[in-house]
């Protein structure tokens, strides 16, 4: 399997891990549409999206184009196509290289293993948790709400829909006042943590460990903070390997650790918040 392909791969287990069934229907329904989900994480190379989604779904011969999978999943033959596993009629069978599908993060220290619980649930249920998640009538969408953002819902942990909203919107600017970091990337920062202060072998990373200090106990982060963080999660996606992703290896666990995706978009959307602040202030200006 070429890069290509097995990023896009895993680029596509994420997507349908929090997006779910219905998501990657209307994914599948277009090469363009398809490709837009991966073009800010992995690749712009549809072949190869196609091809990772040839993987997942086992059908090289049946599956040839986008459209092809988005038949395949409404003729209900693949039910639910989520962390590299194929749900086929109430079986789930390994595709490839995979990892464990767990709502657990594991801490591995001098050899010893330590489950990192996450908070959230059914992520294949996410979306429909949402309540009455439809078609926005006006400017109040999940881009303008506080839990949502880069394409992501904090609240319910799926992929939101472009001009899309729920009854749980929130409007965006007051909640970020402060800047701190949402509870779920605060719980994971203190679980790791307690883990680097109790180990033998610390934490080598100064910088790291105090951003860590800072989110676990809750404190308003500086844009410099906010910026590292949003670097520092983006860099270590972009060269986390595949085994590291499949395995829930050391890189994995210390971008969980530091917010994963979550921490990701929350400080994506705080830094797109203060840019567009500073640009209205120099526009008022003139």
């Amino acid at each position: 399997m070429s890069m290509e392909v097995a990023n896009a791969t895993k680029s596509l287990g994420q997507f349908a891990s929090n997006s779910g069934y219905s998501a990657l229907v209307e994914a599948a329904q277009d090469d363009a549409v398809l490709t837009k989900f991966f073009r800010e994480g992995i690749t712009e190379d549809v072949p190869a999206v196609v091809a990772a989604l040839r993987t997942l779904v086992g059908e090289p011969d049946v599956v040839k184009t986008a459209r092809d999978l988005a038949d395949l999943i409404e003729g209900e033959k693949v039910a639910v196509i989520t962390d590299g596993l194929v749900q086929e009629k109430g079986e789930v069978e390994p595709v490839g290289k995979q990892r464990s599908h767990s709502d657990a993060l594991t801490l591995v220290v001098e050899g010893e293993t330590e489950e990192f619980p996450l908070r959230g649930g059914e992520i294949l249920k996410a979306e429909a948790s949402a309540p009455n998640y439809r078609e926005a009538a006006d400017a109040r969408t999940c881009k303008t709400c506080v839990h949502g953002g880069d394409r992501y819902c904090d609240l319910y942990k799926f992929n939101t829909k472009t001009g899309f909203v729920c009854n749980s919107y929130e409007p965006l600017s007051p909640a970020f006042e402060k800047y701190v970091p949402p509870q779920e990337v605060q719980a994971n920062a203190r679980k790791a943590l307690e883990r680097y202060r109790t180990a033998e072998e610390k934490l080598d990373d100064e910088v790291v460990l105090l951003l860590l200090s800072a989110i676990a106990n809750g404190r308003p982060l500086s844009r410099e903070e906010i910026q590292f963080m949003a670097d520092y999660l983006t860099d270590h996606y972009e060269v986390m390997d595949e085994e590291s992703w499949t395995s829930q290896g050391a890189e994995w666990q210390a971008w969980n650790a530091l917010g994963g995706r979550a921490g990701l978009s929350w400080a994506k959307r705080v830094l797109s918040i203060e840019s567009n602040s500073v640009n209205n202030s120099l526009t008022s200006c003139f």
